[in-house]
């Protein structure tokens, strides 16, 4: 019979050895997204969508300096509040992230500052450095009323927004499948029109949804993130380059 005495002494020494190379790994990835990566959404929507192609876009370059404005300085919290969801994880600035640690529910961050309702885009990267839930959903005005952009959720494999006509992303038509994988970045731009609202993820369009056919509102779970916010469920998911313009 095996000692679980033994077992339990080993897995908590072996667990840590294991943790730190790939805390280190994360970490690093946040500085060098600092200088490499700059802000530009899906160029073109994927060939198998069966909508209007993107309007005109830009260079990652380009669109960083083509009236975009950076919302997180990569090393305060600054411009953001924590929201108290009861059970939340850890909620820091470091290394040009946002880090917002795995807690018993919901975990998040929400922006302070003054947010456009009609005629904006809102672009930040992703990346999912441990659970198995949606490591980023992305809370924000659609005129009056918010949406949420829920990537990897309902057990990591849904992506879709919530609510549309009282159906969250689980139960709407409008959400996709697709499995995440840990410690990759992801990009993701979000743009409302008066016209409709649109999502991608990487180059992607996941979502396109005229305004005018649908009711928009938001889970209980992230009303703490209005107007515009980013929350994790029971994963640590890590945030960089968070940044906003307004459309002519």
């Amino acid at each position: 019979m095996v000692n679980r005495t033994v077992v339990s002494r080993f897995a908590s020494t072996l667990l840590p050895v294991l943790t730190l190379p790939l805390l280190a790994l994360t970490l690093a990835s946040c500085d060098q997204g600092k200088e490499k990566s700059t802000p530009g959404p899906a160029t073109q929507p994927a060939a198998t969508q069966p909508v209007a192609k993107t309007p005109a876009t830009h260079s990652a370059t380009e669109r960083l300096a083509d009236g975009w404005e950076a919302l997180f300085d990569g090393r305060t919290l600054t411009g953001w509040k924590v929201p108290k969801f009861g059970g939340e994880g850890k909620v820091h600035a470091k290394d040009g992230c946002l880090h917002l640690e795995m807690g018993e529910m919901c975990t998040g961050a929400t922006y302070t500052g003054v947010v456009p309702r009609e005629d904006y885009e809102v672009y930040l990267e992703f990346m999912r450095a441990d659970g198995t839930d949606f490591p980023c959903a992305l809370t924000f005005p659609v005129g009056k009323d918010p949406l949420t952009f829920v990537i990897g959720g309902w057990g990591g494999s849904i992506i879709g927004v919530s609510c549309i006509d009282g159906y969250d992303a689980s139960d709407n038509p409008f959400s996709k499948f697709s499995e995440l994988k840990d410690k990759k970045w992801y990009k993701v731009l979000v743009r409302v029109t008066k016209e409709k609202v649109e999502c991608y993820l990487d180059d992607e369009r996941m979502i396109d949804i005229p305004r005018a056919e649908h009711k928009f509102s938001i889970r209980p779970e992230v009303e703490e993130c209005v107007p515009l916010g980013i929350a994790t469920w029971r994963t640590y998911g890590v945030i960089r380059n968070i940044r906003l313009r307004t459309l002519e």
